[in-house]
């Protein structure tokens, strides 16, 4: 969960990187930061700010409605009159450190960490999502070491597609139904370049007063796309579809279809793609390695 500041955690001392640039830096003593920083009722922002010494290293890419941001003291420049349907959406390119991936071809190994892109969204309490469970809560389970057994990711998944909830089933595992989230490009109003389904991870009411929390994770490498990105397109939306609905096919879909959407800035979403770019898995830089290694054999 993105943290906006009602405990300190992963503290870092560091202040070169804030003031990296600037005019020299002048730490603000406490009665400053809290005067400048923390002085909403309601929680404030800890990551990096002019003047503190001491911070959370934040990594997230925000953008808040104005709103948010005066009730929870977030900085100005994560704010935008753009972002249509969340009060706030955090980003980020997560890493499962539970699964590190390995080829060997003979002579060298070579391992990753698969790659996530991953949301978190901040709603209204009460804002009308597509909700598959009536619960307050919802988490995907950590599992880490039935990686090591084969087949165990598909058992899960054909768990995950049951409509309903196990007798006694305290936390459900969802909220929301399988492949229900997803991220896409609009024109016209309509969906023109779909990227990615976005899985449910954590869905939590009240996680403030008055706010829930939804955070969704989906495959990277899906903005690098050389015939879609000639189309010029720059919105972007989370979308939910409606209950029961099984097209699950959204190239060409009216935005009207769906049952509710969170429209991203272009701003931001131009960052979302150039970071997919620079962290993510670019297939098609993959799929021409994979040919000109099949050609050297």
């Amino acid at each position: 969960m993105a943290a906006l500041g009602f405990a300190v955690t992963a503290i870092s001392t560091s202040v070169a990187a804030q003031d990296a640039g600037k005019e020299p830096f002048q730490r603000l003593n406490e009665a400053e930061i809290k005067a400048k920083y923390q002085h909403c009722p309601d929680g404030y922002y800890t990551g990096p700010r002019p003047g503190k010494g001491v911070y959370t290293k934040d990594h997230f890419l925000w953008v808040v409605t104005p709103e948010f941001a005066e009730r929870y003291c977030i900085p100005q420049e994560f704010v935008s009159k753009d972002l249509k349907g969340a009060e706030a959406v955090a980003f980020t390119v997560s890493e499962n450190r539970d699964e590190e991936r390995c080829s060997y071809n003979g002579v060298e190994e070579r391992c990753g960490f698969p790659k996530s892109l991953r949301f978190e969204l901040y709603f209204k309490s009460g804002t009308p999502l597509p909700m598959a469970i009536d619960t307050s809560i919802a988490m995907v389970p950590s599992l880490p070491s039935a990686y090591m057994i084969a087949r165990s990711s598909k058992r899960l998944s054909e768990a995950l597609r049951k409509d309903a909830p196990k007798p006694k089933r305290e936390i459900p595992v969802k909220a929301f139904e399988l492949s229900q989230i997803g991220i896409s490009g609009i024109k016209d109003g309509k969906i023109v370049w779909p990227i990615t389904t976005l899985h449910e991870q954590t869905y939590f009411v009240r996680v403030f007063e008055g706010i829930d929390y939804l955070a969704v994770e989906g495959s990277t490498g899906m903005f690098t796309n050389p015939r879609r990105e000639a189309q010029d397109v720059r919105k972007f939306v989370i979308s939910f579809d409606k209950l029961g609905d099984r097209s699950r096919t959204n190239n060409g879909r009216q935005l009207s279809e769906f049952a509710y959407l969170v429209e991203l800035p272009e701003s931001f979403s131009d960052k979302i793609r150039a970071i997919d770019k620079a962290r993510g898995l670019n297939y098609r830089a993959m799929a021409e390695e994979f040919l000109r290694r099949q050609s050297q054999k």
